[in-house]
């Protein structure tokens, strides 16, 4: 298929693959005679409503190289959830590939090579229980690695059994020692959502690793707590707000003496179980600083989501942000400047609503724009209404 998009302009192709006039899974490719920024949602529908995860577009030459790997956390094969991986070759040629399958103490599963070919996607389903014949792993992660070939990406779907809820997987390929998870919560929310995150430590350095987790709530109290990693370990703190003995949302900071990988998972939960969405952890070279703008698209305002917007403070002086809304077509809505203070958190709960007046939005992104400060990160999130699934949208530069 083929349309043109004016200056500004947003346009949501629902059901895409439908649209397309085919049936089945695969990947996307999108050419453009100029930049675009591509995303988007894959969902399961149920009678109530959907439960998605968001999917960005991967930009060639990205992608991992020969000799290059990743790894994908928070993976989990038992009672309460289910794990695909899928393989991506965006090269020209066939790519080999050699995927690891880990557990929570860093014992080796099992080990798989696969080839992809140009062009290609492979998934393997649920392979801590086919290759690694194991049912009971909460907290395991896989290591990918390309043994021939060029722009491979990896990514990972936990799928919770008693909804379908899928979470995207996104690979990781860098340690750090200082990274922060930009929202976590223990907190009753709106429609009946009651919020919970799980927070994913994984350290690969060679030796352990001293890790201090601190969250900072909404008005500014911090808590923290220590954990020691062995290396290979993967640690997954369930409802980690509540492990620190408070309640609200935030954000959380984790330091390290060795560097470590961090990711985590947010989540409603509900009578049938959870509807979650990822949130990756963010080191001080990931995020934006004054006179840079970022972007949030695939917002929506109606009957049947509602969209919030979140900004972190993680430098050393107070932040200044513009924050802009628009329609599908590039029509601005509104427009709000703001101040963070250092180490703060700002959450706008529907924007879209509460400042631009509009309740009828099926394809409206926002800008923020940093006038002052450093350390900044921006996110977005989608939630299904009658679910309470989120979906999270990650900041574009």
């Amino acid at each position: 298929m083929e349309f043109e998009l004016a200056p500004g302009e947003l346009r949501t192709v629902e059901d895409v693959v439908a649209v397309m006039g085919t049936t089945g899974s695969g990947a996307l490719r999108v050419f453009a005679s100029e930049p675009v920024m591509v995303s988007s949602r894959t969902f399961s529908t149920g009678v109530d409503g959907t439960f998605g995860q968001f999917l960005v577009g991967v930009a060639t030459p990205d992608g991992l190289r020969t000799g290059e790997s990743a790894v994908l956390m928070q993976l989990r094969e038992d009672s309460t959830a289910r794990s695909n991986i899928g393989l991506l070759n965006g090269g020209r040629r066939a790519a080999r590939v050699q995927v690891e399958l880990f557990d929570g103490s860093g014992g080796l599963i099992a080990t798989k090579k696969r080839k992809v070919p140009a062009g290609g996607r492979i998934q393997l389903d649920r392979p801590l229980r086919l290759f690694g014949r194991k049912s009971f792993i909460p907290d395991g992660y896989a290591v990918v690695s390309v043994l021939d070939g060029v722009e491979v990406v990896a990514y990972g779907s936990v799928i919770v059994n008693a909804t379908n809820d899928p979470t995207t997987i996104p690979m990781k390929t860098e340690a750090a020692t200082d990274q922060w998870v930009a929202a976590a919560a223990h907190v009753g929310g709106e429609f009946g959502s009651e919020w919970r995150t799980d927070l994913g430590l994984l350290n690969r350095s060679g030796d352990d690793a001293l890790v201090n987790i601190s969250f900072t709530t909404e008005g500014g109290e911090a808590v923290t707590d220590e954990v020691t990693l062995a290396d290979g370990e993967q640690r997954v703190l369930e409802d980690v707000v509540a492990r620190l003995g408070v309640e609200g949302s935030g954000s959380i900071r984790v330091t390290s003496d060795r560097p470590i990988l961090v990711t985590s998972r947010t989540y409603s939960i509900g009578d049938g179980g959870s509807y979650g969405q990822f949130l990756d952890a963010y080191p001080s070279a990931g995020t934006v600083a004054h006179g840079e703008r970022v972007w949030l698209t695939q917002l929506q305002q109606n009957e049947l989501f509602r969209s919030n917007l979140g900004v972190v403070n993680t430098g050393s002086d107070e932040a200044r942000v513009r924050i802009t809304m628009f329609d599908h077509d590039g029509t601005e809505l509104a427009s709000r400047r703001r101040r963070v203070a250092h180490g703060g958190r700002l959450q706008l709960q529907e924007p879209f609503l509460q400042i631009a007046d509009r309740d009828d939005l099926t394809a409206g992104y926002a800008s923020v724009e940093i006038e002052a400060g450093e350390g900044i990160i921006v996110y977005g999130s989608v939630i299904d209404n009658a679910t309470n699934d989120p979906t999270t949208i990650p900041m574009h530069r």
